[in-house]
């Protein structure tokens, strides 16, 4: 009799197939795949071979081809080229010992892909906007049925941040942005879809530019009369934005704002003048020039003009005068040198400082106010309107006096220094 006999050397006690587990596919592309498996468990005996199969139908180890992916235990891939695009794969892992063959279960996917798409630059930056675009060089084997970009002040914004599309399909694209913060650091993706998802490119960034209030300055008053004043201003930069209005401010406290009386002219840059009226008399008024754009406020320097005492208008016994006033000031008084017609009691020329202001009348004393104050007309050309003639004086300094106790002012005749400045024009000549 013959008996078979077994080496325990060969094959040991309690030995099985290998256990492998099937990978899900990664990195798949229009025409690629990665796929592969885990050998957990060599059975007892060395895995000599391990890999796929892969195959357009189902159950690939019948029909598929065999991709072998080394040997031993632990995870192992295989690239899968060449596929066809838009075409479903089914995939399942392998490995072999000396007792068999073991089969992972079968998973499946589909040649298909997000789209390949980069970020262009930004370009064109200014305070509010700026343009970025892309270029969807792959569609991933799936219509591109939306692509723009995506944008906003955190990294790696998405399309649930704020985004402008700009078409769909392959090529190139810019997209504008607007109404955007000056100053502000911004973060740009081009995205693209299709109906595997949305594929973004590489992230950008930019910072606007940084906006300021406009630069404004105040030009000297003029124009000062008792009731009204001519001021201005000069815009000489709108801080990139649009200066929607300008003006002056002004009150009769120092620094005034918007929030007190203003005169506006006009918006945008460039030179302006306010005409400032229903002024008080004898006032120290404070002006600012002031522009106004997106940023705020600005004012100009401030500017200060008194304005002039108004007139004074009496009636004495039914006659009326009016007297003017007459701001106090420094000026040179007498006659210069080389003035032929001068006296000698008008030399040298000397300087004069009125420190006071006064009244002057607008006109000579006319005969009516003489006979109205003095009750008698001495003069020898006769007419209510023509000035007063013939008297000395003593005769002057009575009818002040007399028209002082008439009115209840004070009135003298003028100072040699009072007159001359009058008739220079005062601190306006």
């Amino acid at each position: 009799p013959i008996r078979a006999v077994m080496d325990d050397a060969i094959i040991p006690p309690s030995v099985d197939i290998p256990v492998v587990v099937t990978s899900a596919a990664s990195e798949i592309t229009k025409n690629s795949a990665v796929v592969g498996g885990n050998v957990v468990s060599d059975g007892g005996l060395e895995v000599t071979e391990r890999g796929v199969y892969y195959s357009m139908s189902a159950n690939p180890i019948e029909t598929g081809t065999k991709v072998e992916c080394g040997s031993g235990l632990g995870e192992f891939t295989g690239n899968l080229t060449d596929l066809q695009t838009g075409a479903t794969y089914y995939v399942r892992a392998y490995a072999r010992n000396r007792f068999g063959v073991a089969y992972g279960e079968e998973v499946s996917f589909v040649c298909e892909a997000l789209p390949t798409i980069t970020t262009t630059q930004p370009t064109n930056v200014s305070y509010t906007s700026a343009t970025i675009g892309g270029n969807v060089t792959d569609d991933g084997g799936l219509e591109v049925t939306e692509r723009g970009v995506v944008y906003g002040t955190n990294q790696k914004p998405t399309t649930a941040d704020s985004k402008v599309a700009n078409g769909s399909g392959l090529g190139q694209f810019t997209c504008n942005f607007t109404d955007l913060q000056d100053g502000m650091t911004y973060y740009a993706r081009a995205y693209a879809v299709n109906a595997k998802g949305t594929a973004y490119g590489e992230e950008v960034s930019f910072t606007t530019k940084q906006q300021f209030v406009p630069t404004i300055v105040t030009t000297q008053p003029t124009n000062v009369a008792y009731n009204s004043a001519t001021v201005g201003g000069n815009v000489t930069n709108d801080g990139g934005a649009e200066v929607t209005e300008r003006g002056m401010v002004y009150g009769t406290s120092q620094n005034p704002t918007t929030e007190d009386g203003k005169v506006a002219s006009g918006s945008g840059l460039g030179e302006f003048t306010c005409d400032l009226t229903a002024l008080q008399d004898g006032v120290t008024y404070y002006a600012r020039a002031y522009a106004i754009n997106a940023k705020g406020t600005a004012y100009g320097e401030e500017v200060s003009f008194t304005t002039d005492k108004a007139p004074l208008t009496f009636t004495v016994n039914g006659v009326s005068f009016t007297m003017i006033a007459v701001q106090g000031g420094t000026f040179t008084m007498g006659a210069m040198e080389g003035d032929e017609l001068a006296h000698d009691n008008e030399k040298p020329a000397h300087e004069v400082n009125l420190t006071y202001d006064y009244y002057i009348g607008q006109t000579e004393v006319t005969q009516a106010l003489w006979q109205a104050v003095m009750g008698n007309n001495p003069s020898t050309m006769i007419g209510d309107n023509l000035p007063v003639n013939n008297v000395l004086w003593e005769d002057a300094d009575a009818f002040t006096k007399r028209l002082s106790l008439l009115t209840g002012c004070s009135f003298h005749l003028p100072t040699e220094a009072e007159w001359e400045f009058a008739a220079r024009g005062g601190n306006k000549s």
